[in-house]
């Protein structure tokens, strides 16, 4: 039997997704896992998700954000990249004080890049509202914004960093140092937990080969991202790759989902806060780094 996740545009934080199944670690593990891509976004993977098309949720995020709207027990499984910035920001600003009555580009409405730069200007006495300009776009928008004057910060995933030094800009970590979040991460029904253990189990041990590999072998894991990302050249994928190396991970840190769930709970203006080990499932990610001596 198949088993599937969806995944928005080709990038690098998806890498241990590629590399799993392309360089034959799920196969090893004799699970037959596909990964594709889907237009829509996050809004189109979720109706799939729910309806019960796809197995596993990309990201952690959305798995957060699922469980607050009350769709179910959805159980975070492994991490993709662990990372703590806040915005890409013009060389001018310092601190996230200095954003004020300034023009900062998110991800498009309701997304986990809009949330995060909502909830981080509130840990900043920022009125996301009042006291910036915020307006959502694309990947390729929050590429070029980088070259736009009227544009004084960005956030994107960790893997824009590549092109926001090349810029100039700056990296702003959030107000408080010690965050983290994650912008992949498994995820998967306790449904499908309890009915396909083993399924589970082979999936998340193919993740953590694939993520260790990833970070032992930057030439192959650069040719399976090239065959992909064809919006990027190869010297760029290489330049994201070696920017992310050192945060792949397919651990999940307390202080991210934690994050998340403030930060989604306080976007969606809901009670319900959930604690890390409500919405984690790492029986199957410890069991697989018993196995590979992690």
């Amino acid at each position: 039997m198949q088993y599937r996740i969806a995944l928005p545009y080709p990038n690098m934080t998806y890498l241990p997704y590629y590399v799993a199944v392309d360089k034959g670690f799920c196969a090893d593990e004799n699970v037959n896992f596909e990964y594709f891509h889907v237009k829509g976004g996050k809004t189109a993977i979720n109706k799939l998700f729910l309806n019960g098309e796809i197995d596993f949720l990309y990201a952690l995020w959305e798995m957060v954000e699922l469980n607050l709207e009350g769709h179910g027990e959805i159980k975070g499984l492994c991490g993709n990249v662990a990372e703590s910035n806040f915005l890409f920001v013009r060389p001018e600003i310092k601190t996230a004080a200095d954003l004020k009555s300034k023009t900062i580009i998110a991800g498009v409405a309701g997304s986990g890049s809009e949330v995060q730069v909502r909830y981080g200007l509130k840990l900043a006495d920022l009125d996301p509202d009042k006291d910036v300009n915020l307006i959502g776009g694309d990947y390729i928008e929050r590429v070029h914004a980088f070259e736009n004057a009227a544009i004084d910060g960005c956030q994107d995933r960790l893997q824009t960093w590549y092109f926001a030094k090349k810029a100039g800009w700056n990296y702003l970590k959030f107000p408080d140092p010690s965050v983290l979040t994650d912008s992949g991460g498994l995820s998967t029904t306790l449904k499908m937990i309890k009915e396909n253990p083993e399924v589970v189990g082979k999936v998340v041990k193919a993740i953590v080969r694939a993520t260790k590999f990833i970070k032992e072998n930057r030439e192959e894991a650069i040719d399976v991202a090239s065959k992909l990302i064809d919006y990027m050249s190869r010297e760029d994928i290489a330049g994201q790759y070696d920017i992310l190396r050192d945060c792949y991970s397919a651990d999940i840190a307390p202080v991210s989902i934690n994050f998340m769930v403030a930060a989604t709970a306080d976007f969606l203006n809901v009670q319900n806060r959930p604690k890390f080990e409500d919405l984690v499932e790492l029986s199957f990610l410890n069991k697989a780094k018993a196995e590979l001596g992690l």
